[in-house]
């Protein structure tokens, strides 16, 4: 048994205290969890093949991105689908077909419609109807179809899809007299045989009850004994 010659360069240890007791409800330092830090990342949507298979970060650049020039490797991107394109654009093209020809079925429809559902056709329209609402009105005004029913209820001429036509018939326009307008004369005169200013009776009446018509409202007998 080996002895230490020099007992007071022995070092000695601290006498270990025993670890206080845990405050209810709260996490012991080493127990603490590690504080998740979550970064946004970036995908590109056009990603070239070389980045998308090792999936790495594609800045998109063209004809090379930045990490194919870098690495001195090809850049290839996807060939998208014309088929899928052409697609889309039939199917765009269809639905603008459509909402064109009930424009034009709505334009038509105002020029020959009676006023009365012509004011009921801007009133809908004033009070944002939709266009499938507008011709909901339009296709159930002269005849009594079975539709769907709008979405607004406030548009549909009885509330429900089965429409009847209730409208009164129009009245027949009224004659109009035109022998008021008729060129007779008022007054009947004879011409004397020393009237030199008409050849005849008629003439004379005419005159006369021209001047009883109209001038004489606007113009005053001359009297040379009172004009001076």
């Amino acid at each position: 048994m080996s002895m230490d010659p020099n007992p007071r360069k022995r070092r000695r240890l601290p006498n270990l205290v025993p670890a206080p007791d845990p405050v209810p409800g709260q996490i012991e330092p080493l127990q603490r969890p590690h504080a998740e830090i979550k970064y946004k990342r970036h995908q590109a949507a056009k990603a070239c093949n070389a980045c998308r298979q090792a999936k790495a970060k594609c800045s998109e650049n063209k004809p090379e991105c930045q990490r194919c020039q870098a690495k001195g490797q090809e850049c290839q991107y996807a060939i998208e689908d014309p088929g899928d394109h052409r697609r889309s654009m039939k199917e765009d093209l269809k639905l603008l077909q459509i909402e064109n020809g009930n424009y034009r079925e709505l334009i038509d429809y105002m020029k020959v419609a009676s006023p009365v559902a012509l004011g009921r056709t801007i009133e809908a329209i004033q009070n944002g109807a939709s266009l499938e609402e507008l011709m909901f009105l339009v296709r159930n005004d002269n005849n009594s179809t079975i539709l769907p029913a709008p979405e607004n209820p406030e548009y549909s001429l009885l509330g429900c899809a089965d429409l009847e036509d209730t409208r009164q018939p129009a009245p027949a326009p009224a004659q109009l007299n035109f022998g008021f307008f008729e060129d007779k004369p008022l007054i009947n005169f004879k011409t004397a045989p020393w009237a030199t200013a008409a050849s005849g009776d008629e003439i004379l009446s005419q005159l006369v009850s021209s001047f009883v018509s109209w001038d004489s409202q606007h113009t005053h007998y001359f009297d040379p004994k009172t004009s001076g």
